[in-house]
């Protein structure tokens, strides 16, 4: 299992490990042909917003005219402090808006530090309809909303001016992870952009973006949501994307444009999202500790897809069968590992993030079988990792033996996984790096994590090199020790060696009275458990003079990952 810490000084990601179990970021959708109209968008107020939109595409309306409506909604009936009209203002008690909008036909439109217009969304579209421009800002976004026939007005409420005066007396400025879902001074909700994006029963997408942005930003700041392939991006051909967070980091990496291309080159909106977080891990994986990103994409099938920096995102999803489906996104910062599909989903429910399915956890774990894997991706919500292990015994295999595993990950491709678990070595002790690289090019888009085996290795500085050098996401360690607390130091060293580069995870002897203490010490982001407890057969008879017929096995715990979470998060 894995689960996300929450921040003191950082947050942690739990990896529990139970027999035979995996977790799927979402379910897989099998038919490769548009499923028919459908709205998704971010936050939990993106349900009445998507059900504004939907009255548009239950008609047979647009894609576009949908998102507009939705965000519409947004920012005149919403009242939290980042939204619309009731958005708390900058640091000079100013309260600017910002917009866009995107058909899949590549038009696209938006408006930014906009002040004293209620619907910054539909300005943006007559940027997009009615200007040969894409950005306006400031006081000539304002000229062009009066010239258009948009009317001003004073926006900012006494309850929002309030909470500024009472800022102003710390004059703090300190974004916190999910700001989005926390308090601000006067008892507020400080809900983030919200982002839309549509597919229409003629198939095409179109996506919307709107925010006023951080509280108490410096007088001109603007993020994301304007800024075109940022915050927002749709492409018909491919799919679309949106983000919320801290803006500044979508800017950085143009981060749903990346998410698109990534779906371009063959990945699911899941996967893409999951790539998109890893880009900004590598790039400031200090900065990553103490700040939120989540991306929300869509492909051209209707396909949905969701992942986070942190714990906490939730997205809302709208069709003809649901009109009030609110999602829990995964996220980085949390996995469990399961043995059976029972355990994946006794891992999930007591709150893990990522499953790593195995089998044989008494001889260190084995590849799952087939039918494991395939109703695991089916009923779970959070990413799957398979392990990929032929045999139990060390880590160095034959020919045949690299046969299974390739067609092992194969079948991982094709049922959906998000992510398998590999490791080999060569007689030396070191890492079998021809044979690694065979497994990762079989991997393709595949997340891949270096299992134990890392823990044999001769030199661990020296294979921890290679491992990145490989391309792996992370590695699964307790240091070359029987546990990860008796490792700490040398986690701690691995960790200070990967720089960000790679997710140093630490595994092996974690429970709820040690995992906090191994997270402080070690300063790994990702935690591994197996969280295990005892299950009983109703079996009533049994043969004395057969062996094996052990009424006792091992299974994921809920309430052992419901303690390991609140460990962490406590």
């Amino acid at each position: 299992m894995q689960t996300e810490a929450k921040m003191v000084d950082r947050r942690q990601f739990l990896q529990v490990g139970a027999l035979a179990a995996g977790v799927a970021a979402l379910p897989v959708v099998k038919a490769r042909t548009h499923g028919g109209a459908k709205v998704v968008s971010t936050w939990d107020f993106g349900v009445p917003a998507n059900q504004a939109a939907w009255k548009v595409l239950a008609q047979g309306g647009s894609a576009l005219d949908a998102v507009e409506a939705g965000a519409r909604w947004a920012e005149s009936e919403l009242c939290n402090p980042t939204v619309g009209h009731c958005g708390n203002p900058d640091r000079d008690g100013v309260l600017s808006l910002d917009a866009s909008i995107m058909d899949g036909d590549g038009r696209c439109g938006a408006v930014a530090a906009l002040v004293d217009i209620l619907h910054p969304v539909s300005v943006a579209r007559r940027v997009m309809e009615n200007s040969p421009h894409v950005l306006l800002v400031g006081e000539g976004a304002q000229q062009f909303a009066v010239q258009q026939g948009f009317q001003r007005q004073h926006l900012l409420t006494p309850k929002a001016e309030a909470a500024w005066r009472e800022w102003l007396k710390t004059e703090k400025y300190a974004p916190q992870i999910n700001a989005e879902r926390r308090g601000l001074p006067g008892n507020s909700d400080n809900h983030d952009t919200i982002g839309m994006l549509a597919l229409d029963a003629k198939g095409n997408l179109a996506g919307a973006c709107t925010t006023s942005g951080m509280a108490w930003k410096l007088h001109g700041r603007v993020g994301d949501s304007p800024i075109i392939g940022a915050g927002l991006y749709v492409d018909n051909e491919v799919g679309a994307a949106t983000a919320s967070g801290v803006g500044e980091e979508m800017i950085r990496n143009a981060a749903s444009f990346l998410v698109v291309e990534l779906m371009r080159q063959g990945r699911s909106p899941a996967q893409a999202c999951r790539e998109a977080i890893d880009r900004v891990v590598r790039k400031r994986p200090e900065a990553s500790r103490t700040l939120q990103v989540c991306f929300l994409a869509m492909n051209k099938h209707g396909e949905v897809g969701a992942y986070a920096l942190h714990r906490g995102f939730v997205y809302a999803v709208c069709d003809a069968q649901r009109q009030d489906d609110l999602r829990d996104s995964p996220s980085i910062y949390t996995s469990t590992q399961a043995n059976s599909v029972a355990s994946a989903l006794a891992a999930q429910a007591g709150g893990a993030d990522r499953i790593e399915l195995f089998d044989n956890l008494a001889e260190g774990g084995t590849t799952p079988s087939f039918a494991s894997i395939a109703i695991a991706r089916e009923r779970l919500q959070i990413p799957l990792f398979v392990l990929v292990r032929p045999r139990p015994g060390d880590f160095h295999y034959d020919a045949l033996e690299t046969e299974l595993m390739l067609r092992d990950i194969a079948q991982c491709r094709a049922l959906g996984c998000d992510g398998v678990v590999i490791g080999a070595l060569d007689v030396q002790g070191g890492i079998d790096l021809p044979l690694c690289r065979e497994l990762l090019r079989a991997a393709g888009p595949l997340q891949v994590t270096f299992h134990r085996a890392f823990d044999a290795v001769c030199d661990l500085p020296a294979a921890l090199e290679q491992v990145i050098g490989l391309g792996c996401q992370r590695v699964l360690t307790s240091g070359g020790q029987a546990s990860a607390e008796a490792g700490a130091e040398v986690l701690a060293a691995l960790v200070a060696q990967a720089a960000g580069r790679i997710s140093v995870m630490a595994g092996a002897g974690l429970g709820p009275g040690n995992i906090a203490a191994v997270a402080r010490k070690t300063g790994c982001l990702e935690l591994h458990a197996s969280a295990k407890g005892q299950r009983r057969s109703a079996m009533q008879f049994q043969n004395p003079a057969l062996r094996g017929l052990d009424p006792d096995w091992s299974q994921t715990a809920t309430a052992t990952v419901a303690a390991l979470r609140q460990a962490l998060d406590g």
